[in-house]
C-alpha cells in the first residue's frame, strides 16, 4: 500500500514539474552561464557588426561612437523594462504576454504576429552573409546556389537547434560566440596593427576631419 502511494505520488510530481517543450521552459532548465550565452547571442554583436557598422561609419564618420551611444541608450531603458517585467510575470512570450495580460488580448495578438514577422526578416537577413562568407573561405569565385545551399542549412540547423532543447542552443551559442569574437578580435588587432605601423602626419590627420568640399551647383 505504501509502494503504491509513494508511486502514485512521483507521477504527480513528474506530471507536475513543466515540460521543456510545454508552455514553460522545465525549473532551473539553464544556468548562469546558459543565460549569458543566450543574452549575447540575442545581442548578435557580431552580426550587428557584419550588417550594420560599415553603414553607420560611412553616415556618421567620426561621430559613430557617439551614434552607437545614443543608440545604446534606449536599448538599456528597455533592458530595464524587461528586468522588471521578468520579476511581474516569468514567460517565453515576453513581449506580447505581457502586452496581452497588461493591456488588452488584442494588442497581445498583433504584437505577436509583429514579433514572428520580425523574426523571420532578421533570420533572413542574417542568414544571407552566411552562404558567401562561408564559400569565400573555399575560393574566391561567388556561386548563387551555393550561397543559398548553405544559408538554408544554417538556417534548418539552427531550427532543429532550438527545437531540440534550450540547454542545446545555449551551448551551441557559446561555440559560435566563441568563434565569432575570436574573429573579430583577430580582425581587431589586425586592423590596429595595420593602422599604426604606418606613420600619418598631421596634414593627414587633419584631412580627415575637415567637410566634404561643396560643388559649385549645389550653392
Amino acid at each position: 500500500m505504501d509502494d503504491t502511494s509513494a508511486n502514485a505520488t512521483a507521477v504527480d510530481a513528474d506530471a507536475a514539474e513543466p515540460q521543456e517543450h510545454g508552455n514553460r521552459l522545465a525549473r532551473n532548465a539553464l544556468g548562469l552561464a546558459g543565460n549569458i550565452g543566450i543574452a549575447l547571442g540575442s545581442s548578435a554583436s557580431t552580426a550587428s557588426v557584419a550588417l550594420t557598422l560599415a553603414a553607420i561609419v560611412a553616415a556618421s564618420s567620426f561621430a559613430s561612437p557617439i551614434a552607437i551611444l545614443i543608440c545604446g541608450l534606449p536599448m538599456l531603458a528597455i533592458a530595464a523594462a524587461f528586468r522588471r517585467l521578468n520579476r511581474w510575470r516569468v514567460n517565453c512570450g515576453a513581449t506580447y504576454a505581457w502586452g496581452g495580460r497588461a493591456i488588452s488580448p488584442y494588442f497581445g495578438f498583433i504584437v505577436g504576429w509583429i514579433t514572428i514577422l520580425a523574426y523571420v526578416v532578421g533570420v533572413v537577413s542574417i542568414s544571407l552573409p552566411i552562404g558567401p562568407y562561408v564559400v569565400s573561405l573555399f575560393g574566391n569565385s561567388s556561386s548563387r546556389p551555393a550561397e543559398a545551399v548553405v544559408g538554408f542549412i544554417a538556417v534548418v540547423l539552427a531550427t532543429v537547434i532550438a527545437y531540440i532543447g534550450i540547454k542545446l542552443t545555449a551551448w551551441t551559442q557559446w561555440v559560435l560566440i566563441a568563434i565569432e569574437y575570436t574573429g573579430v578580435g583577430i580582425l581587431a588587432i589586425w586592423c590596429l596593427v595595420a593602422v599604426f605601423s604606418r606613420p600619418v602626419r598631421l596634414v593627414e590627420a587633419r584631412a580627415y576631419l575637415r567637410p566634404l568640399p561643396r560643388e559649385r551647383g549645389s550653392e
